[in-house]
């Protein structure tokens, strides 16, 4: 009965370092050899709970379930099932790792099944597998087994080594400082050096200026850009350095500070550089700032001139903004929606911009929000090593940066969590209640970013694709960004 109690903790999960467990009623460690199942005919399972017992984890893929009789609590189970079951679950841990056995390793002989060998098939997950079951340790409310896990991962994470011992660092971070309830300081969300970085973030902001600059016409030259959240200004940067003929007249950017929404910089110290740039540009561009609730929004507080002869063309921008705008998940007072139906109503622009990361970090529970967070860095964190050396003192900066990103966007709940992505066809879902219908690219718009990729300067592994009426862009196998255009 202890063999077995043991054995179904390795299971369904437990033991995954082979630390101390509970066994009939006391604490101790697993000293008996899974060979004394053969000098034992029949086993007495007792049952679990039912959560163990059936495969409804969005983690793991593994189902560990065993099938028990329907009219009793008790099963028994001769020993040639539990070797059986015992060596299926083997071929499915062993399917999982990166490191293939040979065929005269232990896992492949027909050898009994002694603790050591349990014991370092338990310890072959790799260090996403295991960080996925310390997260669902947290989720289950069992600190303690989470902690075991997180100190035997502190030996493999390290912030200076491959991609995935640098993620192994980062997250094991999060989730440590959750257990630790220490306090987060994301910091500045735009930074040009952070976006410099990622080819993705980069591409993204060429996309969405030329869909902002196809959107002005000959009978309305004058291009008005509110924008959400203008960071350090880098995509108006990238903007002006890129203008090619037909330019609008003239370009207005108003910085729109809503109190809903934090802003990542003091948005008035970017105008004059602007304005700087707009001049070698030879375009005159004007910076207005204007503070005010997403419920006074209208084209009066924005300074939308609606002169005759002097109307503007209106774009709005919303390039990684709306993700920090609290839903109705968080609020009843629902600020994401509130903000675009007043865009909608009362700017009434030409076009609407939308650029997000592709995750959810909004409504998903936390196990699944932390696999989520965990593919999406990793993807980034892949991206940095193509471009940047690992003793890089920029790439240091900014996978510290992101680090604390990912802590927000995992340990944070309500609204001290910052960061809420949503993915792309969640945002279709929004906006289209909001009264926007999708709109189509241009044809330059896809073509100048195919340029831009095959000029070698954003180096390999990165994918882009339209899908859905939007584009993406991602590293791999992964989605990370979407630019979609709205009216």
């Amino acid at each position: 009965m202890e063999c077995f109690e043991a054995v179904e903790r390795v299971i369904s999960g437990g033991d995954f370092f082979g630390e101390s467990m509970q066994v009939g009623g006391g604490k101790r460690s697993l000293k008996r050899p899974l060979m004394e199942i053969d000098n034992q005919p029949h086993l007495t399972l007792r049952i679990v709970k039912q959560r163990l017992m059936q495969h409804t984890s969005p983690i793991s893929p593994l189902d560990f379930s065993i099938p028990t009789s329907p009219d009793s609590p008790i099963t028994t189970i001769t020993t040639t099932t539990t070797m059986s079951r015992l060596r299926e679950i083997e071929d499915q841990l062993l399917s999982d790792i990166e490191d293939d056995f040979n065929d005269d390793s232990p896992a492949n002989q027909n050898s009994e099944w002694s603790e050591s060998t349990l014991l370092s098939l338990i310890r072959k997950p790799s260090l996403r597998q295991s960080l996925l079951h310390a997260a669902y340790a947290l989720s289950e409310g069992d600190p303690d087994f989470a902690s075991a896990i997180l100190a035997h991962l502190t030996s493999a994470a390290d912030r200076r080594g491959d991609p995935e011992q640098r993620l192994a660092h980062h997250m094991s971070s999060a989730l440590f400082s959750l257990l630790s309830a220490e306090p987060i300081a994301i910091g500045t969300s735009q930074s040009l050096h952070h976006h410099d970085a990622f080819p993705c973030f980069n591409l993204c902001f060429v996309a969405a200026n030329r869909a902002i600059l196809d959107s002005s016409s000959k009978a309305r030259p004058n291009l008005h850009i509110v924008d959400f959240d203008v960071g350090d200004g880098a995509q108006y940067v990238s903007l002006l350095e890129t203008l090619t003929d037909p330019r609008p007249s003239s370009i207005t950017i108003t910085a729109c500070s809503v109190s809903e929404l934090p802003q990542s910089y003091p948005p008035e110290t970017v105008g004059d550089r602007l304005v700087s740039l707009g001049e070698q540009a030879g375009v005159a561009v004007r910076f207005n700032v204007v503070r005010c609730k997403a419920s006074e929004l209208d084209r009066k507080a924005v300074g939308l001139n609606d002169e005759e002869g002097e109307e503007e063309t209106v774009a709005v921008n919303f390039a990684y903004a709306l993700q920090r705008v609290a839903d109705e998940s968080v609020t009843t007072e629902n600020h994401r929606d509130v903000l675009l139906r007043r865009v909608k109503g009362e700017l009434r622009p030409d076009v609407v911009v939308l650029v997000e990361e592709n995750l959810n970090t909004n409504t998903a529970p936390f196990a699944v929000r932390f696999g989520e967070v965990m593919g999406h860095v990793g993807s980034v964190f892949g991206s940095l090593e193509e471009r940047m050396g690992r003793e890089s003192a920029e790439r240091a900066r900014v996978e510290e940066w992101l680090g604390r990103r990912a802590r927000d966007m995992v340990t944070e709940e309500g609204p001290n969590r910052v960061c809420r992505c949503e993915v792309f066809g969640k945002w279709r879902a929004r906006l289209g209640m909001a009264g926007y219908r999708q709109r189509q690219f241009g044809p330059g718009v896809a073509e100048s970013v195919r340029e831009r990729i095959g000029s070698g300067l954003v180096g390999p592994g990165l994918t882009f694709k339209e899908m859905d009426g939007g584009l993406c862009f991602g590293w791999g196998d992964r989605v990370l960004t979407v630019v979609s255009t709205w009216h």
